[in-house]
């Protein structure tokens, strides 16, 4: 499996992955991926969201939970953009960015991006981040498509 694109800028880190689902049309793909409250709906890591307008507050299989708020969404151009104000994990300063492409050939790439400073452990927070969200998208490409590519 290749690893998650990862660019360092002083103290940051850049994370970005991507999955295409094969024979899921991108409008079918936005319906499901591009809901800022949805994450739940499509993440197997996440068992419940609570939401109150643009803060949603996932909550994983262990009970840990984090808040996020809504920055930027765009349903003409298929993102959404939040920042996370707390969260277990020992980061600070992230911002993230998931979109849903259309590729023009019956299938559609969704595209998840962070940026964030880790306050810990630079490898193993980078890994358990990079996990979560190559969950989410493997787990989006193969219940809703017809299987995964991997991310590049």
């Amino acid at each position: 499996m290749p690893a998650p694109k990862l660019r360092r800028n002083s103290r940051t880190f850049s994370l970005s992955l991507s999955n295409s689902a094969t024979g899921s049309p991108a409008e079918r793909m936005r319906s499901i991926a591009s809901r800022f409250h949805a994450v739940g709906e499509w993440h197997p890591w996440v068992s419940q969201v609570q939401h109150e307008g643009p803060v949603r507050i996932p909550v994983d299989r262990d009970g840990n939970r984090q808040t996020e708020r809504l920055l930027e969404s765009s349903a003409e151009h298929h993102f959404y953009r939040y920042r996370m104000e707390s969260t277990g994990l020992p980061v600070r300063d992230w911002h993230a960015e998931l979109r849903v492409d259309d590729n023009r050939d019956g299938s559609s790439t969704v595209v998840w991006s962070a940026e964030f400073e880790p306050v810990a452990d630079n490898v193993e927070t980078t890994a358990r981040i990079g996990n979560f969200m190559r969950a989410g998208l493997d787990h989006l490409a193969a219940t809703h498509g017809n299987g995964s590519v991997p991310f590049f």
